[in-house]
């Protein structure tokens, strides 16, 4: 036998409790001079959630919240404009990237002091040119060779990667007259200061200088510099403590 379910109740007794109301909606033990009325009972929420059945399909869908909170948000790759060259094909922008492929932070050297700091403890480093946020941001990073060759890899994803000392003979064949054109004109055409392990600045204006990951010895790398007044790319070998653009180039 089911139990009662009670609806309504008496207004001057609550203990009077009725399934259904009365025809004429007054409680029939109170004394018939007073007639008190019937009220429908009230139930908290507590109540309500004590009462009600939990169904099967509701446990599911608890389990599966429970499920979906867990689960890791997993951002799409950077999607970087490129260029052709030849055979070859090149980022558009130089890199501005802060961390390396792990996440881990590459030191930002905010002056001369920590710039040197960076050289001689051989630690990865970036800066501004100019120490200029904005310029930074709009042209691309200056980094040392310790952040190009650090094995938690500089290049954002694995579709690109710093150019080897083959990849820069093989883009000096090439038509390379458009290497800089577009970051020219978003620099127009200022004085771009490049920078060497201890501070000393190299000032260039139709030109600009990238690291490759090629190393020559324990304390140079191959760097090479693209000038597109006199239409020529040369290979140096610099300091592995001073500050170079980098521009990437599309993995094989």
């Amino acid at each position: 036998m089911s139990l009662p379910n009670y609806k309504y109740q008496c207004s001057n007794n609550p203990e009077h409790k009725f399934e259904e109301p009365t025809g004429d909606f007054w409680c029939p033990f109170c004394d018939i001079s007073t007639k008190p009325m019937l009220n429908p009972i009230q139930q908290t929420p507590e109540e309500i959630i004590e009462t009600a059945p939990v169904m099967k399909h509701e446990q599911e869908v608890e389990i599966s919240s429970a499920k979906l909170e867990k689960l890791e948000v997993i951002k799409p790759p950077p999607v970087f404009q490129s260029i052709k060259i030849g055979k070859q094909t090149w980022m558009k922008s130089f890199l501005s990237v802060q961390t390396f492929q792990d996440g881990t932070n590459i030191i930002h050297a905010k002056n001369e002091k920590e710039w040197v700091k960076a050289n001689d403890n051989k630690l990865p480093a970036f800066r501004f040119p100019h120490y200029d946020s904005n310029l930074g941001n709009s042209l691309g990073l200056l980094y040392n060779f310790y952040a190009v060759n650090h094995p938690s890899v500089l290049p954002p994803t694995s579709d690109w990667q710093v150019p080897s000392l083959n990849d820069v003979v093989v883009l000096q064949n090439e038509n390379f007259s458009v290497f800089l054109e577009d970051n020219l004109k978003k620099s127009m055409e200022k004085d771009i200061f490049h920078c060497l392990a201890y501070g000393t600045m190299i000032q260039t204006v139709h030109k600009r200088i990238f690291w490759s990951r090629t190393q020559k010895i324990d304390y140079t790398a191959h760097a090479f510099s693209v000038d597109n007044e006199k239409k020529m790319l040369k290979v140096v070998l610099y300091d592995k403590g001073a500050g170079f653009f980098v521009r990437c180039i599309k993995s094989n």
